[in-house]
């Protein structure tokens, strides 16, 4: 979409106002949904400062305190992702004939897979701890 901004820009004086909100509404999506993809891999930024300064158990501990607090920001993201989209819903985008209800839906998609991948990994290292303290 960008090629649809530049060339007509460069070579014939006038741009489209459509590729500049395709691409912006587009890097949402990929950011969220690509920021699933890093969480589910454990290569999101996170708590790391806070849990490498311990060891042993109580590393184990301080990185579930890590997900407690990463569930908890989730869910409040999510929440108020959902009480945010009717009035996405209500807005148009200037550019394109949608509503801004799309790209705020690529913020919810994304945040539902985080939320998934933190309770995925919780349940992971809890069980992964159960099977190292079992004889």
């Amino acid at each position: 979409s960008m090629i649809f901004a530049i060339i007509p820009r460069a070579f014939f004086g006038f741009s489209f106002a459509w590729p500049e909100e395709t691409s912006r509404y587009l890097m949402i999506w990929v950011a969220f949904i690509g920021s699933s993809v890093a969480m589910k891999r454990c290569e999101l930024v996170s708590f790391e400062f806070f849990v490498s300064m311990f060891h042993g158990k109580n590393k184990f501990i301080a990185n579930l305190i890590a997900k407690a607090v990463t569930l908890y920001f989730l869910l409040v993201f999510i929440n108020v992702g959902i009480q945010m989209l009717p009035s996405y819903m209500k807005s148009r985008a200037s550019g394109l004939p949608i509503t801004l209800f799309w790209p705020a839906l690529g913020l919810f998609i994304g945040g539902i897979f985080m939320l998934i991948h933190t309770i995925d990994g919780g349940i992971h290292d809890v069980l992964g701890l159960i099977e190292k303290e079992e004889p």
